[in-house]
């Protein structure tokens, strides 16, 4: 997993190593291109297949233990959020 940590991708088949219940991400399309971005993610897919949107897009840049732990900090957040809301 850090070998192929520049590259996010290569990084989603061990997710559930790291985090339960946590399956995959969903990479942005661009607007422009219609490409997928595989650098920015909007959504986390759970392994029982439940999709949860994030409040803003992440960055998947730089090394993998950071960007994931920026983005499992970010959903937390979120969830927080949502909970307060109730």
């Amino acid at each position: 997993m850090l070998a192929n940590g520049t590259n996010p991708p290569k990084v989603m088949p061990y997710l559930g190593d790291c985090y339960d219940a946590l399956a995959n991400l969903t990479f942005v399309k661009s607007e422009s291109s219609g490409k997928v971005s595989f650098e920015t993610v909007d959504e986390l897919i759970a392994t029982d297949g439940e999709r949860v949107p994030s409040s803003e897009p992440s960055t998947m840049e730089g090394e993998v233990e950071n960007y994931l732990n920026d983005y499992a900090n970010s959903t937390q957040n979120d969830f927080i959020k949502a909970i307060e809301k109730v």
